[in-house]
């Protein structure tokens, strides 16, 4: 008549356990050298058997994005076995505004990096042929090429390097460090796997944009498309002019032209500061991944 008596209310189940390992700076340049030397020796192979790969931009990224891949679940098994990879690397959901906001920061930068790269060239003077290379290889390259070319470098480069640089080691090492000093490690990471000195230092500065785009919206996807952005630019010039220059000298950049891009990329770095604090969106993804108390305590 009573029926059988109630069972006890089963108690909530436990919250999952954070089973991520934490990455140190020293640990993340070992993960950036071995992607780096993959990187080579896949080129190198790729070298021996067709000699034309050595310029072969399209067949490069292709080979960086397999040798930056394999790394990167490399990191994934090693430093959070159990979590997924778009947790891992950050390819979450953000406040919208800082999608256009990237892409155009990340252009308008190219403006004052073009600058200070071409102040250092004309400091330390380089090869004027191999400075002019990839002009020369787009320009004698047919239509379909260079769609190809700029798809590689545009698009699909700066998915494979966010992905590593971003993404595979920023997230484990924001758990553990703090923003700023992640954000200026990787910076330093990602200038280092760019072997021309010259370049090193403007490579660096976008690698703090890029860095700080990312801490700041809580997610990989704004890192890449500033990066596309950065990338693109020189794209505009290569399709609009009909003829390569071919004297081995750069132009060089108009003042005004200089003032309206460094002053671009000051409102676009100031309208995400705005974005990030105003944000609950960006906030919330931005704690999906914060800084844990204790890791200055365990290491």
């Amino acid at each position: 008549m009573f029926g059988p008596p109630a069972l006890p209310s089963q108690p909530p189940p436990p919250k999952e356990a954070d089973t991520s390992r934490p990455m140190s700076f020293f640990g993340a340049a070992l993960w950036v050298t071995l992607a780096t030397l993959a990187f080579m020796w896949l080129a190198a192979l790729l070298v021996s058997i067709r000699e034309a790969t050595m310029t072969d931009h399209v067949v490069l990224v292709v080979a960086q994005g397999c040798a930056y891949l394999l790394v990167l679940f490399g990191i994934l098994r090693v430093h959070a076995p159990e979590q997924s990879i778009r947790e891992v690397v950050g390819l979450r959901a953000t406040h919208p505004g800082f999608y256009p906001l990237s892409f155009v920061l990340g252009a308008a930068s190219a403006v004052p990096a073009t600058w200070l790269l071409m102040r250092i060239e004309q400091r330390f003077p380089s090869d004027a042929a191999r400075a002019h290379e990839f002009s020369e290889l787009f320009y004698e390259a047919s239509m379909g090429r260079r769609v190809a070319m700029a798809v590689a470098i545009v698009v699909v480069g700066p998915i494979v390097e966010e992905l590593l640089f971003r993404g595979a080691i920023f997230g484990p090492l924001a758990r553990r460090q703090r923003a700023g000093a992640v954000v200026a490690m990787t910076a330093v990471y990602f200038a280092f796997v760019h072997p021309e000195p010259r370049s090193m230092p403007p490579i660096f500065l976008v690698g703090l944009l890029l860095g700080f785009m990312r801490a700041a919206s809580g997610s990989l996807v704004p890192a890449i498309l500033l990066h596309a952005g950065f990338n693109f630019v020189p794209f505009i010039e290569l399709f609009g002019a009909p003829e390569p220059a071919r004297n081995g000298e750069d132009e060089a950049i108009p003042a005004a032209v200089l003032f309206a891009g460094t002053a671009v990329t000051a409102v676009a770095l100031a309208a995400s500061v705005l974005l990030a604090n105003k944000s609950s969106v960006a906030q919330a993804a931005r704690q999906r991944e914060e800084r844990d108390p204790r890791g200055d305590d365990e290491r």
